[in-house]
């Protein structure tokens, strides 16, 4: 009876280490059966080359969806995504990443794309005008490749991302719940992609750039990740807006404590405004290129 209780162990071990393929790969999401999302192709990765300030740059772009997930491990929406990779011996930790976005809100991202960030984008007269049809792709020597990978992301409700079925959009469609979903998809991203050690950057045109610094406060609140920095891209409509805003703020505050408090702080937040909106980006960007070795 001894004998038999003695090999009870080894036996439960062995079937145990049977019933788990540790070192299996986890099989892929299915896809969704259902709404737009079914509609949308499987991941396509390519490999180019473009040359940016007389250097030949081998990277590799990559289309495609990151699903997020409730609580519950159902998908909630997928992001679409493409990502542009320079193929270079400089380890991937190493190399600054940046995650790119329009605003609007409701834009996707494929006006920094295509017309401005992108390693392709559509080629244009000399004053910046479409040419007449049909449409076609140049090099872009202007592209931040050379100085960061670049992720552009269409937030939930833009370009090819959606909602899963049965979503009600107002979970993505706020200014809080868009920062969260993107903080989602920058998370795992960079967790799939085994960039959670890279420099990170955002970069954000319009809306976007108040996507972006609010996004700063996210990652590092509710994600763990802190951003290196960020770039903000026409926003000089600030110095329009926060005056009102100001205006606002400052007349309750004099009806309760000072009899003449606008002035002050109108003026010192202006310049401050001004000085954010011109010089921050500015900034930024040559950060960007040279602060990170």
């Amino acid at each position: 009876m001894r004998t038999t209780l003695k090999f009870v162990p080894l036996i439960l071990l062995s079937l145990a280490a049977l019933a788990q393929p540790v070192l299996a790969e986890p099989a892929e999401r299915p896809a969704p059966t259902g709404g737009v999302l079914s509609l949308l192709p499987q991941p396509q990765v390519t490999n180019h080359s473009v040359t940016i300030a007389g250097r030949k740059l081998d990277y590799q772009a990559k289309a495609g969806t990151i699903s997020l997930l409730s609580g519950k491990g159902e998908m909630t929406a997928e992001i679409f995504y493409v990502a542009y990779t320079l193929q270079s011996t400089t380890p991937g930790k190493q190399r600054p990443i940046t995650f790119v976005f329009n605003g609007g809100p409701g834009a996707a991202s494929a006006y920094l794309h295509l017309g401005a960030i992108g390693p392709r984008v559509i080629a244009t007269g000399a004053d910046g005008e479409f040419l007449p049809p049909p449409q076609k792709l140049i090099d872009n020597p202007d592209s931040w490749l050379d100085m960061t990978d670049l992720v552009f992301v269409d937030p939930v409700g833009t370009g090819y991302s959606r909602e899963a079925p049965g979503q009600d959009t107002k979970d993505f469609w706020g200014i809080n719940q868009d920062a969260s979903s993107v903080g989602a998809f920058i998370r795992l991203y960079l967790a799939q992609n085994g960039r959670t050690g890279s420099p990170l950057f955002l970069a954000g045109e319009s809306y976007g750039g108040f996507r972006a610094a609010l996004l700063a406060r996210t990652l590092q609140e509710d994600v763990g990740l802190n951003p290196s920095g960020g770039v903000l891209i026409s926003v000089l409509v600030l110095p329009l807006a926060i005056p009102v805003l100001i205006f606002g703020v400052s007349a309750s505050y004099a009806a309760v404590n000072d009899p003449d408090p606008f002035l002050p702080p109108f003026l010192i937040l202006m310049a401050l405004t001004l000085f954010s909106a011109v010089v921050g980006p500015v900034a930024a960007a040559v950060a960007l290129k040279y602060g990170t070795d």
